[in-house]
């Protein structure tokens, strides 16, 4: 199957491209290269140079400034790519387009037509907002921009910023009153070299040789027209940008997941005990079905959230803290199953398949720090969750045109217009993904082969009593433990919903093998299993799953319900 197989494959067809461009063993993308210098602590400068000689500048940049980023699922395509080859890369790009968001929502249209014009040159950028002492904590910021006379003076130190040296532009977060904070885009080059530095990167577990430094700054003059839509409105802006660019992150989570499953798989193929291929035992079996669950689970909560930064950025606040924590926790789980196939391999060095095997894992350790933590984005959804259970607009039919368009894989994505003035700090009460379960369930069992209903049926039986513990519960959950543990179950939750609404608005557009229910089934069965360890799992149904998995890879296709051919 081909990117062109479905419908909606604009938003593909330039990760299609550059799958095939990052993928084959010649230097500088070959798994070789990458490894030996993520081994020596070396950024991979080369194959950087080629992914921007291919044009990826052009996906940062919107498409009213004569770009090609026309929505954000064809940038959670490009960034999962990128993550699959060499998580570095995406990373190096992924904290360049953070700093542009900004820019590209509250700019005026001179500094987004000069940033344009810097990214094309090969320019990266950094968002400079953690300190040493405080972290991310917007609210104890310590950078500051005091005012005099044309501008403002700069003080004091970030540490912990992505591209903190090589980036040319930073978007600086920085305090410019006493309660006030303010961003503030600083091109390096205009600034006089003895009023700041830079401040030396540190060696990482993960992501090696990627730029993790910070900038000092000594009373750095700079103009009052650096300052980026109305000064003090830095906390919501930083906000705001998270919402964006926290979904990436879960494309970057899978692509990782991808690279991970499919060596083990190959591994397990390959590997013989007892007169036959691991793959005949069931607990090997089990762990490679579970781990292609996770990625597809992923999938489907993320995709959603990505069409909705053009459809319904008002909720974004929620559903971004949910993909953020989701995807990246229970890739990690997956991946981490995974090793235990590989086994005693998973810490040997002397074969470039188990290296490459410990890279993946150590660079998907950061997906759940970057952009808020996982407990971060955990109190994020806690915080809201007690509003839009309690004092939310119900189910409405009249939400299915909203969620068709999130979800179902036979529409192009909306194009994306750059507007700080859409998103907002709150979900309003407003949750349609999750709102709707009992109607949803209904359209599923009434969808579903005859020969899977009573164990879809059961599953949702079993996840509706999660469901109304949370609703019973989150109202008294007070500030503890609890509520982060309803956050949690929320997030399955809202992961199963995400499963079902993919299904029901896009099953005739979905490759045949993913038309019948038999992975909807498994799905669910292993959200469940997340909310209750001690269910029993299905096994009827793993074999028919397991086929579909080992199919793609046969066919040399990305693990996903998005059909697009890969190169190894």
């Amino acid at each position: 199957m081909t990117a062109g197989a479905l419908p909606a494959t604009r938003a593909y067809d330039r990760a299609a491209e550059l799958e095939r461009m990052l993928g084959g063993d010649g230097d500088p993308m070959s798994v070789r290269t990458l490894v030996d210098a993520d081994e020596n602590d070396e950024f991979p400068h080369p194959a950087l140079a080629a992914v921007h000689d291919w044009g990826f500048a052009e996906e940062l940049i919107p498409v009213h400034l004569g770009g090609k980023l026309e929505s954000h699922e064809q940038l959670f395509a490009a960034f999962r790519a990128l993550a699959r080859r060499d998580p570095r890369l995406g990373v190096y790009y992924g904290s360049t387009l953070l700093a542009a968001l900004p820019v590209w929502l509250w700019g005026d249209p001179e500094r987004q037509q000069w940033l344009a014009g810097e990214l094309r040159a090969g320019a990266c950028g950094t968002f400079a907002m953690s300190e040493t002492d405080h972290g991310s904590d917007l609210l104890n910021c310590t950078v500051s921009a005091r005012r005099v006379d044309g501008g403002y003076l700069v003080d004091g130190t970030k540490w912990l910023v992505g591209n903190g040296n090589r980036g040319s532009f930073v978007t600086l977060y920085a305090r410019t009153g006493t309660k006030s904070y303010s961003l503030l885009l600083l091109d390096k080059a205009a600034l006089p070299a003895d009023r700041w530095e830079p401040v030396e990167p540190v060696p990482t577990l993960g992501i090696r040789g990627h730029d993790l430094s910070g900038l000092r700054f000594d009373s750095c003059p700079v103009q009052r027209a650096v300052v980026l839509g109305r000064e003090g409105s830095g906390v919501a802006m930083a906000l705001k940008t998270l919402q964006l660019t926290r979904t990436l992150i879960a494309g970057f989570a899978l692509g990782c997941l991808d690279a991970a499953l499919r060596i083990t798989l190959r591994h397990a193929h390959g590997r013989r005990l007892y007169g036959a291929s691991i793959t005949e035992l069931p607990e090997v079996r089990a762990i490679l079905v579970d781990a292609y669950l996770d990625l597809l689970i992923g999938e489907c909560t993320a995709i959603a959230v990505t069409r909705a930064v053009a459809t319904v950025p008002s909720r974004l606040s929620m559903w971004s803290s949910i993909a953020k924590y989701l995807v990246p926790t229970i890739a990690e789980d997956a991946v981490a199953n995974l090793a235990t196939v590989l086994s005693a391999r998973r810490y040997l060095r002397t074969e470039l398949t188990y290296r490459h095997f410990q890279k993946v894992e150590r660079d998907l350790a950061i997906a759940g720090i970057f952009e808020g933590t996982t407990h971060v984005n955990l109190a994020s959804i806690a915080a809201q969750l007690p509003h839009v259970l309690s004092h939310g607009r119900r189910d409405d039919q009249a939400d299915d045109e909203l969620l068709a368009q999130l979800f179902s894989r036979g529409s192009e994505p909306a194009h994306w217009r750059p507007s700080g003035s859409a998103l907002r700090l709150t979900n309003g009460l407003e949750d349609e993904v999750t709102a709707g379960w009992p109607r949803y369930t209904r359209q599923a069992l009434s969808l579903i082969d005859p020969g899977l209903h009573a164990e879809l049926a059961s599953i949702i039986g079993r996840l509706d009593v999660v469901r109304e513990g949370v609703l019973g519960g989150i109202v008294d959950a007070g500030d503890g433990t609890r509520r982060f543990t309803l956050a949690r179950s929320h997030a399955l939750l809202h992961g199963a919903s995400s499963v079902l609404l993919t299904w029901i608005h896009g099953r005739d557009a979905l490759p045949s093998g993913f038309r019948g229910g038999e992975w909807v089934v498994l799905a669910l069965d292993r959200i469940a299993r997340r909310l209750h360890t001690d269910q029993p799992r299905n096994d009827r149904l793993a074999p028919a799953v397991f086929e579909l998995m080992c199919g793609q890879e046969r066919a040399g296709e990305l693990f996903s319900l998005q059909p697009l051919e890969i190169v190894d």
